[in-house]
């Protein structure tokens, strides 16, 4: 869980995470947004509260959009995180494993609660961080 949760805050906070994909900019007139809890399609349970609690967090941080309950906001946004692994990439010299790298894969969608149209789509995101 360790690896997953330090993931989760570099994915999105450290490497200046931004909504990129497919679709056009934020509406002018969206000024809150609900983060749903992402389905979790991995073997580390809890991850997808760490990941909600993270994006979460990057959004106060930001100030752009306040973030309200699920249902609530102009904008929604809702995802799944389709993979977690860590490999070993260093190790000492008796060959134990001394540095790890985790990478964690999802896809999200923001939507325009009001009309429900797609204002930003991003399939695959990927991030990689060594731990």
């Amino acid at each position: 869980m360790k690896a997953g949760v330090a993931l989760v805050l570099v994915a999105f906070s450290a490497c200046g995470y931004h909504l990129a994909g497919t679709g056009p900019a934020i509406p002018a007139d969206a000024h809150t947004i609900s983060i749903h809890l992402f389905h979790n399609h991995t073997r580390e349970r809890g991850l997808q509260v760490h990941l909600r609690r993270a994006i979460e967090e990057e959004f106060r941080r930001r100030g752009a959009l306040r973030v309200v309950p699920e249902g609530e906001g102009d904008l929604e946004l809702t995802g799944d995180i389709r993979r977690l692994a860590s490999v070993p990439v260093a190790f000492s010299a008796t060959d134990e494993a001394v540095q790890y790298q985790s990478t964690m894969t999802i896809g999200m969608r923001l939507v325009e609660r009001a009309s429900g149209r797609t204002v930003n789509e991003t399939p695959v995101l990927q991030e990689a961080q060594d731990f």
